[in-house]
């Protein structure tokens, strides 16, 4: 995860005790750094690229959660070593529960997750408002972060109280009725960039 730099001790281990390095990438590096505003032409976006390039040679094989990231890589960090498509797993707990959803007359949407900008969920909220007259219909967002106060704001700014609900952060053992509840499962990711070619582990989790 999060920020490659936690990848340095590794290296420094692998000459202490000559053992190779196996990575395995769930965000893209230096990509990741747009996420805050960060842009290529940024000395510190130059800089942060510069040292992904060295990290990255220093890896003896790298596996990543979704299959656009190997071109990246390959040509962004230039590596040139093998890399694997190893996708993320779905968490079991769940796996001997029923889900059947009850049919409550409403469709009931749910997005679950950490709210930052990367998540994008302006486009959720912009699409509701282009339905909102229809019927019989609510969208549930689970989760906190950084950007859930903007997004609420402007789900307020757009009168759609009534629509989408916030229910802010639960706990990992109250989401099930929430899976419960959902009639869909919705994913969001800003498509700006090659951030948007991540597939999120929700996907897997939904």
């Amino acid at each position: 995860v999060s920020p490659i730099t936690m990848a340095i001790p590794a290296i420094v281990l692998k000459y202490r005790y000559k053992k190779p390095i196996f990575y395995y990438c769930l965000d893209l590096w230096p990509e990741s750094m747009k996420a805050f505003n960060v842009g290529e032409k940024n000395i510190v976006f130059k800089t942060v690229k510069t040292l992904c390039k060295w990290i990255y040679s220093k890896f003896d094989k790298v596996a990543v959660t979704s299959k656009p990231f190997i071109e990246y890589i390959e040509t962004v960090n230039k590596y040139n070593k093998e890399i694997t498509y190893l996708p993320q797993y779905g968490a079991d707990e769940y796996l001997d529960k029923d889900f059947t959803t009850t049919d409550n007359g409403i469709t009931d949407f749910v997005w679950a997750g950490n709210i930052g900008y990367v998540q994008n969920l302006g486009t959720l909220i912009n699409a509701v408002e282009k339905i909102k007259d229809e019927p019989n219909f609510i969208v549930h967002i689970v989760g906190d972060g950084s950007a859930r106060k903007e997004y609420e704001e402007l789900a307020d700014k757009k009168q759609l109280n009534k629509k989408i609900v916030f229910h802010g952060r639960v706990p990992f053992a109250d989401m099930e009725k929430y899976y419960k509840l959902a009639d869909a499962c919705l994913l969001t990711l800003d498509g700006s960039n090659k951030i948007g070619e991540t597939l999120p582990v929700k996907m897997q989790g939904y």
